[in-house]
């Protein structure tokens, strides 16, 4: 009996404190919303208002029709630049508020994380890195990809012209059709690869190194598998997982290959055998320039396997895009190759640089195309974003913590109060009259997490194009279908880039 009761007693102290707790919450909550004259953004409207199921079907119809990114785009222009909805049960904010953009990403930086989402989704495949951590363990892992990163690094482009070499023999000059954006993946599956360990994969040269066979295949479906579990949110326990998780294993095995080199090096470091010829060489290999600073296999697993993920499949994107609008604009070609007519030497990066109509061209593709479509944020605590309430959208916005902000670049980059009425046109020349505000182009993200290989991206677009100008006289598109957005991490044609060269 008196186990009951103490049972009883035990029951209401817990109902009692979590209803305190609760109310207290409540309470402060209210105290940011009314301090900062917070209103609630426009609700989109749902069928299924406690889950927003309806939603996440429409979202899911889109993607799979490769029209998730116009889709957001008339959502935006039916609701506004923001709204709120439910997906999943859980709050999303929707902006493409600049002002929002930049308090998320800079001023409230810590106010917003990315781990709850992207770790529990991708860490199998991944595991913790600077893509899927918050805190002090992103910044540990985002600081070791800085020495490679070196402008002095990246600009050094010998070892990336070997492999394009090689890419350039396998483009047809009789007119015959290619797939150019399988060419280029393969070229950056070489080419990071090579960044990431020293050594290329043999993708382009069709010799595969034994240790990377079935490595292509399993790393797709890893990342597929990862994006999938992320558009799920929690219901990404009911996809299967056996099949996902021996892909995951594959590429573990794949990266541990070269995890044991750099341990190897790491022990001749320590003891300092090393020949300062091999460190210089070294130097600017991502893999070797982390082992000097750990030995911890399974984070020097993960950290190569994420920078895999983020140098692959974002710069042969962009190039794909390049190439599809050069295709469908013969004039652009045409100027493009009279500005390359003087250049000497390629592989020069104030030259790249300075080559003005060549980078008004990379700027007016990656504002169509944005390799990177969006990005999503979650609160990490109670924050406020400073626009997109009331009536008038000018009112700040509470956002409790565990609410999710998700916001659309392709979307702001095609709005044309910023852009003007040509805003779906492909105009190079707008860059000479036009300079966006801050945030309203954003083709890298920003802030302390913005895309840390930007300049190594656009240094090597600029270079490939250069050299496929030096290298062929015509281009012609062989694909009448529009560009359509395949989005997965990033986002891409999903009909190639489908051209003929002479």
């Amino acid at each position: 009996m008196m186990g009951t009761t103490v049972n009883f007693a035990l029951i209401v102290l817990s109902i009692c404190s979590s209803y305190f707790i609760w109310q207290r919450q409540k309470h402060l909550t209210s105290a940011l919303s009314r301090a900062n004259k917070c209103r609630p953004p426009p609700k989109y409207p749902l069928l299924d208002p406690i889950f927003g199921l309806d939603l996440f079907l429409k979202n899911g119809k889109a993607v799979s029709e490769n029209r998730f990114l116009p889709t957001l785009q008339e959502r935006f222009a039916q609701m506004g630049w923001t709204f709120e909805a439910l997906l999943f049960g859980t709050k999303t904010i929707s902006s493409i508020e600049p002002e929002n953009l930049k308090m998320a990403w800079v001023e409230k930086f810590e106010d917003w994380g990315v781990q709850s989402s992207r770790l529990p989704a991708m860490g199998p495949f991944v595991g913790r890195g600077f893509l899927t951590t918050d805190g002090p363990h992103w910044e540990h892992s985002r600081a070791l990809l800085k020495p490679s990163l070196r402008k002095a690094n990246i600009t050094n482009l010998a070892p990336f012209e070997d492999s394009l070499q090689e890419m350039i023999r396998k483009v047809p000059r009789d007119g015959t059709t290619i797939d150019l954006q399988e060419l280029f993946f393969d070229l950056y599956l070489d080419t990071s690869c090579h960044f990431l360990f020293g050594e290329t994969l043999g993708a382009l040269s069709d010799k595969v190194a034994p240790h990377a066979v079935g490595f292509l295949d399993a790393f797709h479906a890893s990342l597929k598998g990862a994006g999938m579990r992320i558009a799920l949110r929690p219901f990404r326990y009911l996809l299967p997982n056996k099949k996902w998780r021996e892909a995951c294993a594959t590429t573990h095995r794949f990266a541990d290959h070269y995890v044991e080199k750099g341990l190897e090096y790491r022990q001749r470091f320590l003891a300092k055998e090393l020949d300062p010829s091999e460190q210089a060489s070294k130097a600017n290999i991502l893999l070797y320039s982390m082992v000097e600073e750990t030995g911890d296999r399974e984070f020097l697993r993960y950290q190569i396997l994420q920078g895999l993920v983020a140098a692959q499949d974002t710069t042969s994107s962009l190039l794909g895009n390049v190439f599809f609008l050069l295709a469908r604009n013969p004039d652009v070609w045409q100027k493009l190759r009279d500005e390359v007519s003087s250049v000497k030497d390629a592989q020069d990066y104030s030259t790249l640089m300075k080559m003005g109509y060549l980078q008004k061209v990379l700027k007016e593709t990656l504002r169509l195309y944005p390799v990177l479509p969006g990005l999503k944020r979650i609160a990490l605590r109670d924050t406020v974003l400073p626009v997109g309430g009331g009536p008038d959208g000018r009112s700040p916005i509470f956002c409790a913590a565990g609410t999710h902000f998700d916001t659309s670049f392709y979307v702001l980059h095609h709005q044309e109060k910023i852009w003007g009425p040509d805003v779906e046109e492909f105009k190079p020349d707008r860059w000479d009259t036009f300079q966006p505000k801050a945030w309203e182009y954003v083709p890298f993200a920003g802030g302390p997490r913005m895309c840390a290989g930007h300049q190594k991206a656009n240094l090597e677009a600029s270079y490939v194009v250069v050299r496929m100008l030096q290298e062929f006289e015509k281009i012609e598109s062989r694909d009448s279908r529009p560009w359509a957005g395949q989005v997965r991490l990033t986002s891409r044609n999903a009909n190639g880039c489908l051209v003929a060269f002479t």
